[in-house]
């Protein structure tokens, strides 16, 4: 991202840019780097505010005494370190358990009392427990995973046909477009849509628990971790009851209602790009 213009106060020279910095990083997760583009006229006396922060780029054909301009950058990371993201060993057990918090119940009634052990003793391709942890090594939030999957169930109740029913392409597969999407809304229940055949081409987000003091690009950081774990899959859909609030990370899944009109559930979807790589 390049900064086109700069203004500030002089009395808050020595603390407004990494304010501002850190903000834009919070507000596009996406962004790598920030590029501020220096030109010549601007006098010296201005650009120690830039090299407290930002690392100074001279031009390849810069000569010394000789003024052109030059530009200043800096990486997300600097100010936004990435979190160190791992899977679960059994000294986890007790920073997990006070995490995920309510979602403790519903979890052993689903796999027993004493589950994140039974999981970490007896490991699964197929489901996945990740913890993230900030520079201090404090754990800030957890992720259940799991690539068993009724896709048929998922195909039945919500219109996935633009993701080819969460399912992997074949050569003699035909793109679905926009139109005949919307179209398939009003007509599927009078001419019964075909699931794509193929390999299961998504896994499931179960649980997903943070801290209180968990920061924006947290979530980014455990998504990208996810799909790292099952890197033959495109999708990660997460099953959320309609009632339910909106969190910071849902801004990367595409919400599908449910065909019914009661809309009691929602299914969201994320698909894997460049950008969680």
């Amino acid at each position: 991202m390049f900064i086109h213009l700069l203004v500030w106060d002089e009395l808050y020279s020595n603390k407004f840019l990494r304010e501002l910095l850190t903000a834009v990083f919070d507000n596009t997760t996406f962004c790598q780097y920030v590029v501020l583009v220096i030109p010549s006229q601007v006098k010296p006396v201005h650009l120690s505010v830039f090299e407290q922060e930002m690392t100074k780029v001279l031009a390849k054909t810069a000569v010394r005494n000789f003024a052109l301009q030059f530009l200043y950058l800096i990486n997300r990371h600097r100010l936004r370190p990435k979190l160190k993201i791992r899977r679960v060993v059994e000294e986890d057990n007790d920073d997990v358990i006070e995490i995920i918090g309510d979602e403790g119940a519903r979890l052993k009634k689903l796999y027993g009392e004493h589950y994140i052990s039974k999981m970490i003793h007896h490991p699964s391709s197929c489901r996945q427990l990740i913890i993230g942890e900030d520079t201090n090594g404090s754990t800030v939030g957890v992720m259940y995973l799991n690539a068993t999957i009724n896709i048929d169930l998922l195909n039945k109740n919500f219109e996935l046909m633009p993701y080819n029913g969460l399912k992997k392409s074949r050569k003699n597969d035909r793109t679905v477009g926009h139109n005949e999407t919307m179209q398939s809304q009003f007509v599927h229940h009078v001419f019964p849509t075909r699931t794509p055949d193929g390999e299961i081409n998504a896994f499931v987000l179960e649980v997903f628990a943070t801290r209180n003091e968990m920061r924006p690009h947290w979530s980014y950081d455990f998504l990208e971790a996810a799909f790292d774990c099952f890197p033959h899959l495109e999708y990660c859909v997460t099953l959320l009851p309609f009632e339910h609030p909106c969190y910071q990370f849902l801004q990367y899944f595409v919400v599908k209602y449910y065909k019914l009109t009661n809309e009691i559930f929602r299914l969201l979807e994320c698909r894997e790009c460049t950008n969680f790589k």
